[in-house]
Order: C-alpha cells, then structure tokens, then sequence
C-alpha cells in the first residue's frame, strides 16, 4: 500500500487499548528494523510501557504523559 508510515505512540495513543508488538507493527507500516529501532527509543525514553502477562505475551502501551 501506499499509505504514509504512522509513529508508533500515535497508534497506540488512538487505539486507547493495550497492543500487541505485532498488531503495532501492522499499523505503523514501518519496516521492521525501523519499527524495533523506533520502539526501542520511546521504550528507553518512558514514552511506551511494555506489559507482560503471566504467559509472557507482550503488550504496549502509552505512557499517560506522552498521550
């Protein structure tokens, strides 16, 4: 497609629902090593909050202040 990449924080700040890495991912329209790399940064910087069940499965986040 020819849809514009999105920011990670602006897809999971308009989901407003915990996301899985993949379903991010899909949005964004990022390749992959630009999604990790981008992911990584707002992980490091607060911006997005990784969320772990008790299986291990990842979710993400947006930080409350970066909304």
């Amino acid at each position: 497609s020819d849809k514009q990449p999105r920011d990670i924080l602006n897809v999971l700040s308009l989901a407003m629902q915990a996301m899985t890495p993949t379903e991010v991912y899909k949005e964004t329209g990022l390749s992959i090593d630009d999604f990790y790399d981008a992911l990584k940064k707002h992980i490091d910087n607060g911006a997005v909050i990784e969320l772990r069940n008790t299986d291990g499965d990842v979710t993400l986040v947006v930080a409350d202040a970066h909304r």
